[in-house]
């Protein structure tokens, strides 16, 4: 048995488990019309961060943005700016290590 969705034209999208392989159409458990097989959305996580109260975790990665100083009121152009300026910096200085 697989969990697949279904829609039905007057009461939309629905869930039924039903037998593999799955039919194209079953029928509406309200109206009982015949409803196609529809794609559902892909489930997926994505870690972007995580918070702790409390404690503020390390970046993982030295090119990963710290974003504290827009959550203690700094205007984004300015934090803008200041990034930009870290980015410049990185940049000449990887230059000059490799000597161009």
């Amino acid at each position: 048995m697989i969990c697949n969705e279904y829609c039905c034209p007057k009461h939309g999208r629905f869930d039924c488990l039903v037998d593999t392989p799955a039919p194209d159409a079953v029928d509406c458990p309200e109206c009982e019309m015949p409803s196609p097989w529809v794609i559902s959305a892909p489930y997926g996580r994505l870690k972007r961060g995580e918070v702790t109260q409390g404690r503020v975790a390390e970046p993982e990665h030295p090119g990963q943005m710290d974003t504290r100083p827009l959550a203690d009121g700094m205007p984004l152009n300015e934090w803008k700016k200041q990034r930009e300026k870290v980015r410049r910096d990185q940049t000449l200085a990887k230059l000059k290590r490799e000597g161009m």
